[in-house]
Order: structure tokens, then sequence, then C-alpha cells
């Protein structure tokens, strides 16, 4: 028997209802299956430290994608009023639900900064969820929100993300950041939050995922880290920028700045995306599934 584990226990391992339920019986339970596939080296580690599973039975398949298919919806045409954006102004795109553990209010505020240096900075936010009117507020309450695009929730995000200048991911937790995957399938420029699992992976696999995370502005061998930010609500700018905003801003500011960098990491992306085709990851559970 073969398990897959998609997503970081960490966050809900905290809860009481896992603490003394769920946990012992994913201790009990995944001992018992010949091989348990964890989609990050940051999911595998969590699973064998926090867990207690056998070392020798976790493995990790990351996700595969479709990378033809995703360039292809990629050039799919935008709306007139929507192609200005794009036009006129050096786009930052960043995809996702707008929920808790994506941290999108932390980079509007992040964004505050970046328009003082690059006036002709623009933010795509792509998604939709519960913290939507949170987000449009507080980008009116900074002063930010002619300087950014709420889409909503779109069927395809690839239009967006392919004729934007860069990626940025400002999550606070992931199991595996599928969007950010995405934009280097894109062949993006990438800047993304150190958290727990999955960013260093795509950016940096050559890092050690249980190494200390970033405590500055990290360029990496396919993108740029950057501290993951506290996870505090605020409601405008009467708070200065916390570090991790102000690094998340420099990290921005650094690459639209900066062109040679941009174009040097679009080509880092397009080597990425190689390793990250489906047909590679297939191969690797035919070989899982013919070993168990």
């Amino acid at each position: 028997m073969v398990l897959s584990v998609r997503s970081s226990l960490q966050q809900s391992a905290k809860l009481p209802e896992y603490k003394y339920l769920v946990n012992p019986l994913v201790k009990l339970l995944y001992n018992n299956a010949d091989k348990i596939v964890a989609v990050s080296r940051g999911v595998e580690r969590e699973l064998s430290e926090n867990f207690q599973l056998e070392k020798s039975k976790v493995i990790t398949i990351d996700n595969g994608y479709d990378v033809s298919n995703i360039q292809r919806q990629g050039q799919e045409e935008l709306q007139d009023n929507e192609k200005l954006f794009f036009d006129s102004r050096k786009v930052v795109v960043t995809a996702g639900r707008l929920t808790n553990a994506k941290g999108q209010w932390h980079l509007v505020r992040a964004f505050t900064e970046v328009v003082k240096e690059v006036p002709d900075a623009f933010l795509v936010i792509l998604g939709s969820g519960e913290l939507e009117q949170y987000l449009r507020q507080l980008a009116k309450a900074c002063e930010i929100d002619d300087f950014i695009y709420f889409t909503g929730f779109v069927s395809n995000p690839y239009k967006y993300m392919s004729r934007s200048d860069i990626f940025v991911f400002p999550s606070l937790y992931e199991g595996f950041p599928n969007a950010l995957a995405e934009a280097v399938c894109l062949g993006l420029p990438c800047i993304a939050a150190d958290f727990h699992t999955g960013a260093r992976e795509i950016l940096a696999p050559d890092m050690v995922e249980g190494d200390n995370a970033v405590e500055n502005v990290m360029e990496v061998a396919y993108g740029l880290l950057t501290p993951v930010c506290s996870g505090k609500y605020y409601k405008d700018m009467s708070e200065p920028l916390e570090p991790a905003e102000n690094c998340l801003a420099q990290a921005i500011i650094r690459m639209l700045t900066d062109e040679k960098k941009v174009y040097e990491y679009r080509k880092k992306s397009v080597q990425r995306r190689e390793s990250m085709k489906i047909d590679v990851v297939v191969n690797k559970w035919v070989e899982l599934i013919e070993e168990s």
C-alpha cells in the first residue's frame, strides 16, 4: 500500500482535536503502509520528525505540471481594459486563494514601499476568498488602491501571469506551492517567502530543507527568497513595515529596477521547469509502484 500526503500537517497538528486524536492515528496507521509519498521535502521531514514515521518508508515526489498546456493558456487574450495595465506598467503578480495561509496583506503593505521607488509598478492579485474585502480595504487605507488590480476568481490565471514582469508568493505556509511552480513553468522571475515547505525546493533545490529560514533577501539558484512574514493583521500603515515586509519590498524593487537580473531569472525558470514536467514525475510514480 502506498499513501500520498499532499499538504503540511504542521499547522493543524497544533490544534487540540489533532493533537490528541488525529496525530496518534497518523503515527499508528501510516506506518502500516509500504511507502508514504510526501509532496515536498518539508512534508517528508515533518512526517519523519513530528509523527515518528519510519524514515525508510517516507519519500518525496513533487507535483508534475503540463507545461505545454500552461503555456498555451498563457497565450489567451486579455480584455482590452486589462491590456492597459500590462502595456504601460511594471506588473507584479501573485496568485492563490485570498485566505490566511497566503499572506497577501503583507504584500499589499510591502507594495507601499515599492511604488515609492518604482512609480509605474502595478500589483495584480489573482484569486478570490474570504479576505478579499479586507485586502481591498487595506489597499485603500494604505492609499495604493490605484496601484492594485483585484481580478477575483479567474478560470485562466496563466494569461495574466505570462504577461507580468515578476511573480511574488508571500505565503505563510503551504503543502506544495502550485502557483509558484506554475509561474516557473511560464518562465517568470520569482520571489517567494521561505515558508515551511516547498518554496526553496522549487527556487533553491540544492539547499537543505531543514536549514534555518532566511533572515534577509537571498538570491538563490532560481529566484529570490525572503523571510516569512508574521501573519499579523494590520488596518493601515500606522505601524511601520515589519522587517519581513521590508525584505519583500526590497526584493521586488531589486527585480523591477534591474533588467539584467529579470532576464537572468527568466532563463533560470525556463531551465527549472524541465524537471517539473508531468512525464518526469509520472516516471517516478511508475518506478515506485513497480518496486512496492
